[in-house]
């Protein structure tokens, strides 16, 4: 089963957040472009106010993240990463020839 994300997800509370997790074990989420995903992931974090997050509750969003995004769990810690550093998750911009 397959499911599309929705736009307001990303403004989910913590507690919803933990529900969710519990709720969706077994299901699998559609992925979608890399610019779409990373404005997701981006906006969730802003939101959630990560940088100033207890260890605990960003154990949580990012749980979230990979079960939402279907995405590896490196990629997502890189992101986050890029995020914490830059304040920003970098938008790619391919140049076709």
């Amino acid at each position: 089963m397959t499911i599309t994300t929705t736009n307001n997800s990303a403004k989910r509370s913590l507690a919803e957040i933990k529900k969710f997790l519990v709720a969706t074990i077994c299901l699998e989420f559609k992925k979608v472009s890399q610019l779409e995903r990373n404005e997701w992931i981006e906006t969730t974090l802003n939101y959630h106010r990560y940088k100033k997050c207890y260890r605990k509750d960003k154990g949580i969003i990012r749980q979230y993240i990979l079960k939402i995004t279907g995405s590896s769990q490196a990629h997502i810690d890189h992101l986050i990463a890029e995020f914490i550093c830059r304040g920003e998750i970098k938008k790619i911009i391919r140049r076709k020839n």
